[in-house]
């Protein structure tokens, strides 16, 4: 889980595929993945399979998501916007670490 310089808390996890959530309130709890409008629960905000497309993202292949902020050398500019974070995910049901 981390903090955007925006406020929104984001965190990445395993279910079904790696779900990618946001709130403005970390010590929010939640039973199921959701996607809502009240900024005090966690909000689903996409998966890799939605952002990356079709694809091998799912349990089957991929576990361990862990979000992370770039070293500022490291951010790179796309369409305008700074992406300051990333997402890396292990391929260990595949034994590719």
């Amino acid at each position: 889980m981390l903090r955007d310089d925006d406020g929104w808390w984001y965190r990445a996890s395993k279910d079904a595929e790696i779900t990618i959530e946001r709130t403005r309130n970390p010590y929010a709890s939640a039973y199921e993945v959701l996607r809502t409008d009240d900024d005090q629960q966690w909000s689903y905000v996409g998966s890799l399979t939605d952002i990356l497309g079709n694809g091998r993202y799912s349990w089957m292949y991929l576990e361990g998501p862990g979000l992370f902020r770039y070293n500022d050398a490291d951010v790179k500019t796309i369409n305008g916007r700074k992406m300051r974070f990333g997402l890396m995910c292990d391929q260990y049901a595949e034994a590719k670490g």
